[in-house]
Parts: structure tokens; sequence; C-alpha cells
């Protein structure tokens, strides 16, 4: 009889090696909490979520991934650009129309490959290793052009 392993708490990490970190919501200029968060290590949300000197890297990074998701490009399951959207209402909402023309505007000053690492970071969900492979980048280098690859987003989303 093979010994089963208990399931994990709501405090422990997950099955997919997701860790459990606190870190500082700012709610206004005066006031803070403390949250929960829970990601996997090496992810966007892991490196630039927990706080530290990168804000203005997490918050370009976040608004980036948060423009692929109203666009409708971050998942599968988006509706089709000609579908109904709901209660008998055909054509494209505007704000998805907005989002992609601010991503539209952003791929040439970003560059393909760029925006393909920052949709593959921010938006996915996926590990520099995974993007290291992905894309062919060496493993000690991927940290590195991660970092300018969001230096560009905050440049050209005036983050910085």
């Amino acid at each position: 009889m093979s010994k089963t392993k208990p399931m994990p708490s709501s405090k422990g990490p997950g099955f997919d090696g997701t860790k459990i970190s606190k870190v500082n919501i700012k709610l206004s200029s005066s006031r803070s909490t403390r949250q929960s968060v829970r990601s996997l290590p090496g992810t966007f949300e892991w490196r630039y979520g927990r706080g530290g000197s990168g804000v203005y890297l997490y918050h370009a990074g976040t608004h980036y991934a948060r423009l692929w998701e109203r666009a409708g490009m971050a998942s599968v399951s988006s509706p089709n650009l000609g579908g109904n959207v709901g209660a008998g209402w055909k054509g494209i909402p505007d704000k998805r129309l907005d989002a992609m023309d601010e991503l539209n505007i952003a791929l040439p000053v970003l560059g393909i490959l760029v925006s393909a690492r920052l949709t593959d970071y921010c938006a996915s969900g996926l590990t520099a290793a995974q993007i290291g492979k992905k894309h062919g980048i060496n493993k000690r280098d991927v940290p590195v052009v991660l970092e300018q690859d969001l230096v560009a987003c905050a440049k050209h989303f005036r983050f910085i």
C-alpha cells in the first residue's frame, strides 16, 4: 500500500511549485496593507510583485498584461472579433479596440522580439527559464534581457 502525500494547506505551496509571499499593497499615499500572493518562482509576479526597487517595472508589466487581456489576446477562450458579446449585441467593444490600438502602437516601438518576451513574461506567466528556452537565450542572460525589455516597456508607457 502506497502512502499518499497530504493535500497542501492554503498557506503551503501549490502543486505546481508556487510559493506564498507577503507583500505590501499601497492603498493610498498614507495607508498600506499586507497581502499574501501565490506565485511561481521565476515568473514576473515573483520577481517584481513582491516589492523592492523595481516598482515602476511591475506597473509597466502589469499595464502591458492588462492591455493583452483587455484586447482579448491573452486567452484562447476570448471571444472572436466578429462574434456576439452578449444580449445579442454584435461587434467589438470600444475598450477592446482601444487596447488593441495601444498594443499596435507599442509593437513598432518595442519590436517584435521584445513584445513576444513581454507577452510570455507578463501576460502568459512563463518563468525566466521557460522564456530562455523558447527564445534561445542563455540561462544566465535571461533576467537581464527581461529587465531591459521591461525598462523599454516602462519608457514607452511613460512609467519612468
